[in-house]
């Protein structure tokens, strides 16, 4: 397989590999902000943000135990621990083009 490296990944992977806090890198992803004219650059706000949207889709898609989910471009696997904790009994898996954010995720 080709090795696929993006700057965006790579800035990611030198926070986590330096102490950041992982739950900060979890969603690559937009978010769902309650009023988005409030925006800022505030880590915390960010993190809730996408944690609103997953957690959002996830609601629209039914997601619940004992269900199969297949996340297509995983990144670093926050959406699938998302899911993980919210519903224990889901089965999941996960694909990305880039390998050393599946090992991070794993």
């Amino acid at each position: 397989m080709t090795a696929v490296n993006f700057s965006y990944v790579d800035s990611a992977i030198e926070h986590i590999e330096g102490g950041a806090p992982p739950a900060f890198w979890r969603h690559f992803h937009w978010g769902l902000y309650d009023d988005p004219a409030n925006a800022d650059d505030d880590p915390g706000r960010y993190f809730a943000a996408a944690e609103a949207l997953t957690e959002h889709i996830l609601t629209l898609g039914e997601v619940g135990d004992g269900r199969r989910v297949l996340d297509v471009g995983c990144g670093f696997g926050g959406t699938l621990d998302h899911v993980r904790r919210r519903n224990p009994g889901t089965r999941l898996a996960g694909v990305n083009i880039d390998e050393r954010q599946v090992r991070h995720g794993r």
